[in-house]
Order: C-alpha cells, then structure tokens, then sequence
C-alpha cells in the first residue's frame, strides 16, 4: 500500500485495502509453494522412473550374462551402435563379432580393447555418458559464494525473499527503516519454515522408506518362513529327504538364519520335534489326519507351548495307569496358573513376613532397656508427693528452684524425662491383640506428673506388660528366623500371647461404669406389674 493512502483513504478502507493486498500476496506465495511441491513430486518420479530403468538394465545383463557365450540372449539390449562400430575399429584383425550381445565375444584370444568404459559400466554405477564427474566450478557458483550448498536452504532463501517483498509492500508504515525491519523480519520467518518445512519431508521420506523396508523384509521372512513351513508339512512325520533339506538351508540362507542352514545341511536339525512325536503317539491311539490337521485341532488356530503340551501327556499317562481321569488342557492350564498366583502370594507374604520379624526381633531387643526405664520411672513417680504439687514443682525445675517447693524435686524431674522418652515406645511391631483403639487410649493415660500415685501405678505396671509383651514378641521371631520354627507356628504362637493392656482396660470399664452409677437418676424404682400372659409393664406415677 502506498504511504499516502492515508490522506484520502478512511481508516475502514485502508484496513480493507490492506487485507486484500495480504490475501493476494499469500495467494501468490501459495501458488509458489504449491509449484514447487509439484516440482518435487515430478522430480520423485523422475528418480523412480530411472532406478526402476537402471534395475530392468541390471536385471537385463545378468540375464544375457547367464545365458552362455554360445546361445541367444533371452532378452534383446539396446547397446548403441556407434559404440560397437567404435569397438570394432579397436580390436585387432578383424575378429567376428556377436552383436546380439552386450558384451562383444570374440574368437582371437589376443585382442586390444579400449579403455573406455562401456554402457554396463554406466548402468552398473548409476552415471550416464553426460554425467560430470567433478563438480561444476561455474553450477550453483553464487549460492555456494554465499554459503547456500543445499537446494533446501536454496529454497528458503527463494521463499524467504518472497516473504520479504510481500512484507514491505504490505507495509503501511511511513518510515523507511520501519518497512525494511518489516522485510527482514519475513524472510527470516520464512527462511526459517522453509527450513523446518523441509527437515521434516526429509524425516517424513525417511521414516516411509524405513517402514516400507521392514515391511518388504517383514514380508520376506514371513514367505519364506510358510514355504519352510510347507516343505515340512509334506515331509510328514518321516523327516526331511536330502533334497528337502538342500531347500530348506537354501531358504534359511536367505532368509540370513546362516546358523539353521547349517544345522539343516549338518544333519542336526532332522530330529523329530515334540510335535511330531505327538501326533505320531496319536495316530497310534487312532487319529486319522494330516499332521497339519492335527496341529489345528490342537492348539485351535494358535502355537501352544509344546513344552506344557509334553506335560500334560506325561501326567495323564501317570493318571490313567493310576485309574484316575485325564486332565484337559484347560484344566491343566488353570492349575497352572492357580499354582503360579499361589507361589507368587506366598513369596509376597514371605517378603512382608521377613520384615515384620525382623522388626519384631529389634524391638525385643530393645525391650530390655525399656524395662530399665519403666523401673526408674516407677522408682521416680513413688517419691514424688503427686497432684498439683508436682506440677508446680515441675514449673521450679525450669529454673532450678525446685527444691523450695519440695523435697522430692529430683524425683519429678526424672519422672517427667522418663515419662517423655517413654512416650513414643508403646506400640510394639505386630503387637497382636492389643488393638490400636485400645493403644490410642492408653496412650492418652499415660502417667503424668498430676496423676494420682495409684492411676500412674497401673499405667506403669501396663508399660512394664507391654515391654514384656516385646520381648516375647521378640523372641518367637527371632526363632522363626534361625529357622527353629516355621513362620506359621510364629504366627500362631504370637497371636497366643495375651493381651498386654487387659488389665489396663479392666480398670478402664470400672471407671467407666462407676461414672455411669453415678450420672444414674435418683429416686425410688417404680414397682412392676405382671400381667397374665407373663408380660411385666411398670406403672406409672
């Protein structure tokens, strides 16, 4: 758009005029993209269209090559008569030439051939007779002086000044400078798209023709496997004969198996298959059927493992002798896998058993410390005078002014530092019966400095119950793991060791309902009346 527009132009208009001039340079830059994609379609099937050539060329002298020096070529060349006439005038007296083939035979043992190389030579290398083989100074010499070897930096370069153009001309900006940083900046995007566009048909080609060779040997392997499979099949149960052998290493080689081959030519590989050995046992117990048959009645369409197949006949053989039903292959089957799930969950228990007495054979360990401390903090809470005195003790212990308030001042400060090692140790690995409602509980009455001495002498006679209920946790482990007794008998034995918190919660339920008596409304019981089908009702009043 030009830059005086805007002194007649609406704004409305300039924008409309301005998207019109865009959509006509992107219609021209598709069209330009959309000719050079066609370019390298066309360009694509060129190459095709000489590799396909060049094959039919190769395929036509290894033909003419077999035929024999004394027979026809079975298929006709099209070697240029001027270069035999330029063979004739090189070779020495005249010998007679065989011009129906590529390669000129002569009868004279002694002939002088020019050097030049001949057609074959060409079609066996991929040149022709004007193909250059140095490279050109004066061919793409600009681009390779500014660094653009490849057509696809080539191209970006084209697209990229196109781009640039189209962006400068599109500019409606009144400053130069403005409009050139405009261009620069789309042949930048495009240089840089080109050259995106471009790496990623490359990849694109690549990938195809990777895909289109596995799938060629895919299919390759596959064939020649079903020919194998067949030269097999119509060997039957009898084996290979010498010549079934020689095509079937010859199908192994190239098919690249080298090491099959072999063993097929050495002899090694004749030996009857588990198969084969099945379906001959079944002939003899009456089937009737090619061995092609009897392997689709078998596995039903699909390869079964022969190895589980060998199983189950050995099995039922010992069934049958022993006047019990055969198993099925499903059946087989299903027991199988009923004992693989069973030796799987087994192996996971064992794990998770192993851990669990190990941690209840360190816990017993241990026990026997905590059996000291639960001692000192018996010792400790039974020369302290208790209740509210020990809390306020407790206060002047934190600046060493507890002996002014009692006596027994060293007696609650060990207490309440046995109390808070203690804490944190009451809930042993696989403690059994004792329930972790019940452990919460106990946890919440541990004994505290404004306990009453007899309350905190049962929770430390629990404490001491539990650590003893460790050790012997401890010691059935430790057993189980030395291998004494198996982990089922530890596992018994554990959950027969009583309840370390019974009495804990027997003293629990008795405070528990003297709370209820209590709360219990008072006055006289109403008596009841019986009525004559036995049933009592109490009055009311």
């Amino acid at each position: 758009m030009a830059s005086w527009d805007w002194l007649y132009l609406s704004p409305e208009e300039m924008l409309r005029k301005k998207r019109e001039e865009e959509a006509a340079n992107n219609g021209g830059i598709n069209a330009e993209m959309e000719r050079e994609r066609q370019q390298e379609i066309w360009a694509a099937e060129d190459r095709e269209q000489a590799r396909l050539a060049q094959s039919n060329a190769i395929d036509v002298t290894r033909n003419n090559a077999m035929a024999g020096a004394g027979k026809m070529a079975p298929v006709p060349t099209e070697q240029p008569r001027a270069y035999v006439d330029q063979q004739k005038r090189n070779l020495t007296p005249a010998p007679r030439v065989i011009e129906d083939r590529p390669i000129l035979a002569v009868e004279e043992e002694d002939e002088v051939v020019d050097p030049t190389p001949s057609p074959l030579t060409y079609v066996m290398t991929g040149e022709t007779n004007g193909t250059k083989t140095i490279d050109d100074p004066e061919s793409g010499g600009l681009w390779k002086f500014f660094g653009y070897n490849t057509p696809e930096e080539r191209n970006g370069v084209s697209n990229g000044l196109m781009r640039a153009a189209g962006a400068m001309l599109g500019s409606n900006e009144g400053d130069f400078f403005r409009t050139l940083g405009k261009g620069m900046e789309g042949y930048a995007t495009e240089y840089d798209k080109s050259l995106d566009t471009s790496s990623k048909r490359q990849l694109d080609q690549q990938r195809l023709r990777a895909n289109e060779l596995s799938l060629t040997e895919g299919e390759k392997t596959k064939a020649i496997n079903a020919q194998i499979a067949r030269i097999y099949q119509d060997a039957g149960p009898s084996g290979l004969t010498p010549a079934q052998k020689q095509q079937v290493a010859a199908l192994y080689a190239e098919a690249g198996d080298i090491k099959s081959a072999q063993a097929i030519i050495g002899g090694t590989a004749t030996e009857k298959t588990a198969e084969i050995r099945e379906y001959e046992y079944a002939k003899q117990g009456g089937y009737v059927g090619s061995f092609a048959d009897y392997q689709a009645r078998k596995t039903g369409g699909s390869k079964k493992s022969t190895d589980l197949q060998a199983d189950l006949d050995r099995i039922n053989e010992e069934r049958i002798a022993a006047g019990k039903p055969a198993y099925s292959m499903e059946d087989y089957q299903q027991q199988q896998n009923r004992a693989a799930s069973d030796t799987k969950f087994a192996e996971k228990s064992g794990e998770e058993n192993a851990k669990m007495f190990k941690e209840m054979t360190e816990a017993g360990f241990n026990a026997q410390s905590d059996l000291a401390n639960i001692d000192v903090l018996d010792n400790a809470l039974a020369k302290t005078p208790g209740g509210l005195t020990n809390i306020v003790t407790n206060a002047a212990n934190q600046w060493g002014l507890g002996n002014l308030v009692s006596e027994g001042a060293d007696s609650v400060q060990v207490a309440n530092a046995m109390i808070s090692k203690l804490t944190p140790m009451q809930r042993p690995p696989g403690s059994g019966a004792a329930s972790d409602a019940d452990m919460r509980l106990f946890r919440e009455s541990l004994p505290t400095l404004a306990g009453t001495p007899e309350g905190n002498q049962i929770v430390v006679t629990t404490m001491r119950g539990l650590a003893t209920h460790k050790q012997a946790l401890g010691t059935i482990a430790a057993r189980a793991q030395s291998g004494e007794i198996t982990q089922s008998e530890a596992l018994r034995q554990m959950r027969e060791l009583p309840d370390p918190l019974a009495e804990f919660k027997k003293v629990t339920q008795q405070q528990n309902q003297q709370k209820r008596d209590a709360n219990a409304p008072l006055g006289p019981r109403q008596p009841s009346i019986t009525l004559p089908s036995g049933r009592s009702i109490m009055s009311r009043g």
